[in-house]
């Protein structure tokens, strides 16, 4: 994904943010407990401001 690319980044993000959806009330889980998910996103230094702006929104 290149960085300030929005339509790679709104895609990216909205993939992620129904995989976390799914994982925090998985099938078959009593009480809804959910499960960990964790994302590690890795950037250039240069591109770093960016990447915080875009997944702070």
């Amino acid at each position: 994904m290149l960085a300030g690319n929005a339509k790679e980044c709104e895609l990216l993000f909205s993939v992620l943010s129904g995989a976390a959806r799914e994982w925090a009330s998985p099938l078959g889980k009593s009480g809804g407990e959910g499960v960990p998910f964790k994302v590690l996103l890795l950037a250039y230094e240069e591109s770093i401001g960016l990447l915080l702006d875009e997944v702070s929104v």
